[in-house]
C-alpha cells in the first residue's frame, strides 16, 4: 500500500472572503458528460478528467481544454530546485529514469487566476514518491505510488513537482502525469482532512418536498485520505431532518460520519452524531433522517474508503433537508442520554438501519399500565423493549416486518427499539405509547 503525508496549504480564495472563481461552461454536469464521453478514449493524462464527467454528477470537476497532454522525456541534469526541468503546459506526461540516490523536479506554472487542483502521480514504478512543493521548497504534499496526489489546492504561481526513491528507495523508468484543473465550490480541495479545513458544499436546486440540498464531489487518491464538507443547516419553525447519502466509485466500501459544531469559545468539542459504513464496496453509506439542530449553523461531513481503491474515481455525497409528514424520531437517539420524545396517543415515525438502537422517553400519562405497539417495516426484525428511568429493562417483545408487536407493562420511562437483523431505508416504522384504560 502507498502512503501519504500532507501540509497546510491557504484555504480557498472563497473561504477567506475573496469571490469565489467562476464558473466555466465545462463545470456543467452535462456538458462535462459529453466531453468526457468524447475524449475519455485513450488519453491516459485526462484520466482523472474523465473520471468526474457523468450525466449523474452533481458536483463536477470541469474538463481539460487541451486536446491532449505535453509528452516529454526527462532531461538531466534536474536534481536540485535550481535545476528544476521547466514543463510547457499542463497536463503533462514525463518519462524518466531514478537512479540510486536519484531525486528529479520539475517546475510547473499556475498561470491562470483563481483557485486550481493539482493532481500528480507516477506509473511504472511502484514506490517511488512524488511530491509537490512551494516556489519556496515549503512541502505540500507526498505521496508514494501507487498512492497519488489528488485534489491539491493551489493559486497563481510557481510550483515544484518531485519524483524520488521513497521508503523503497526504488530504481529504474517511470511516468509522471502532472494535471492542473480548475476549482469550483463543493469539489474536494486538500488539504480537507478534518473538520478544521472542512470546505463548504456547493448549493444544488431543491426536489419536492426538500428544504434545501448540497452536494460535493471528490477523490480519495491516497490510503487514509479523508475529505470534510461543512454542511449548512436550513431548518423551517416546524423542523427538519438531513438524509446523507455517500456514493463511491468502484471498488470501494465508503464510510462517512457527522459531526455538530461544538462551541469553540466555550471549548466544547465537536461530537460525533452518526458514523456509518456501506455494507459492502460499491454500495452506498447512508443517512436516512438525522435531526438537524436549529441552533446550529452547519454539521461537518467527513468521508472516507473504508476499504478498497479507487484513486482516480470519484465520489458523490449529497445532503437533503426535508420536514417529515408528522412526528419522526430525532437522530442521535441511540442512548438512553439522547432519547427522544414519545407523546402518548401519538404515532411516532423512524429508520431501522442495520443494527440500529433508538430510544424514545415516554410522557406523562395516565396512571395505567402502557401499551406499546410498533409497526416493523419489511425486512426487519426488531425488539422492542419498555424500561424503567434507570434503564432496565421491564418487558420485552420481538417482531418481523411487515407486522407489529406490542408490550404492555405499568408506567415504563422508556422505550428502546434495535435492529436485531436486516434493514430498511426506505419504509418507516411506527411507534405508539397508549395508556390501557380502564385497567384495574
Amino acid at each position: 500500500m502507498g502512503r501519504a503525508s500532507r501540509r497546510r496549504s491557504s484555504p480557498p480564495p472563497e473561504a477567506a472572503g475573496a469571490a469565489p472563481p467562476r464558473r466555466p461552461w465545462y463545470a456543467n454536469p452535462w456538458k462535462a458528460g459529453l466531453v468526457g464521453a468524447l475524449v475519455c478514449g485513450g488519453i491516459a493524462a485526462i484520466r482523472v478528467a474523465c473520471a468526474v464527467a457523468g450525466p449523474r454528477a452533481e458536483v463536477t470537476a470541469p474538463a481539460a481544454r487541451d486536446a491532449g497532454p505535453l509528452v516529454v522525456a526527462e532531461a538531466e541534469p534536474n536534481d536540485t530546485p535550481a535545476q528544476a526541468q521547466a514543463l510547457a503546459r499542463l497536463p503533462a506526461e514525463v518519462a524518466g529514469t531514478l537512479t540510486a540516490g536519484d531525486r528529479d523536479y520539475y517546475r510547473v506554472t499556475v498561470a491562470a487566476p483563481g483557485t486550481q487542483l493539482v493532481d500528480a502521480w507516477v506509473d511504472e514504478s511502484a514506490g517511488a514518491r512524488v511530491r509537490v512543493l512551494a516556489a519556496d521548497g515549503r512541502e505540500l504534499m507526498a505521496a508514494d505510488a501507487p498512492a497519488r496526489i489528488g485534489a491539491l489546492g493551489v493559486t497563481q504561481g510557481a510550483y515544484l513537482v518531485a519524483v524520488e526513491g521513497g521508503a523503497a528507495a526504488v530504481v529504474g523508468a517511470y511516468r509522471l502525469h502532472v494535471v492542473l484543473s480548475p476549482w469550483t465550490k463543493g469539489l474536494d480541495w486538500e488539504p480537507d482532512d478534518d473538520a478544521d479545513h472542512a470546505q463548504t458544499m456547493a448549493t444544488l436546486a431543491t426536489g419536492k418536498g426538500e428544504n434545501a440540498r448540497h452536494g460535493a464531489a471528490g477523490w480519495w487518491s491516497r490510503p487514509g485520505d479523508v475529505d470534510c464538507f461543512t454542511a449548512p443547516l436550513v431548518v423551517p419553525a416546524e423542523g427538519a431532518m438531513l438524509r446523507v447519502e455517500l456514493r463511491p466509485p468502484p471498488g470501494v466500501r465508503p464510510r462517512l460520519w457527522v459531526l455538530d459544531a461544538g462551541n469553540a469559545e466555550a471549548k466544547v468539542p465537536r461530537r460525533t452524531l452518526v458514523d456509518v459504513t456501506a455494507p459492502a464496496a460499491g454500495q452506498p453509506a447512508l443517512v436516512p433522517a438525522l435531526g438537524a439542530r436549529s441552533w446550529e449553523a452547519a454539521y461537518v461531513v467527513c468521508t472516507t474508503a473504508a476499504e478498497g481503491a479507487n484513486p482516480a474515481g470519484r465520489y458523490q455525497l449529497d445532503v437533503r433537508s426535508f420536514t417529515p409528514p408528522g412526528p419522526f424520531e430525532f437522530e442521535p437517539n441511540g442512548t438512553r442520554e439522547t432519547a427522544t420524545a414519545l407523546p402518548r396517543e401519538v404515532a411516532v415515525g423512524g429508520h431501522l438501519t442495520a443494527g440500529d438502537v433508538d430510544w424514545f422517553r415516554v410522557s406523562a400519562g395516565g396512571t395505567g399500565p402502557v401499551a406499546v405497539t410498533l409497526q416493523v417495516p419489511a425486512g426487519v426484525q426488531a425488539e422492542l423493549a419498555l424500561l424503567d428511568d434507570r434503564g432496565r429493562t421491564l418487558a420485552r417483545g420481538d417482531g418481523a416486518g411487515p407486522a407489529s408487536v406490542t408490550v404492555t407493562y405499568a408506567a415504563p420511562a422508556f422505550v428502546r427499539l434495535t435492529a436485531t437483523s436486516g434493514e430498511n431505508l426506505k419504509d418507516t416504522y411506527r411507534v405508539i405509547a397508549r395508556t390501557v384504560k380502564g385497567a384495574p
